[in-house]
């Protein structure tokens, strides 16, 4: 059974935000998912944001759910994810 596709509304200030933090955040991953928030506010499906950035389609998911709950600073790695240095 497939999940309902899901597309978020973006305001004009937030699509700057992300267009932003998708070009000029110094972290990589950062940056990965702004581009799947802004390609999911245009169509894209998840499934294609996925394929299109080599990562799973949970994880596109849960970075939408993350963005609708906690906004932009749900963007952030968490203190402890991650690799240990």
């Amino acid at each position: 059974m497939s999940r309902k596709e899901k597309h978020i509304d973006l305001n004009e200030s937030e699509q700057i935000t992300l267009r932003e933090g998708a070009k000029y955040h110094p972290k990589p991953e950062f940056r990965e998912k702004c581009r799947a928030l802004l390609l999911n506010q245009t169509g894209v499906t998840i499934k294609q944001i996925a394929t299109h950035l080599d990562v799973n389609h949970n994880t596109v998911g849960t970075w939408i759910n993350t963005w609708e709950t906690a906004g932009i600073v749900g963007l952030n790695r968490k203190l402890g994810q991650g690799r240990n240095p």
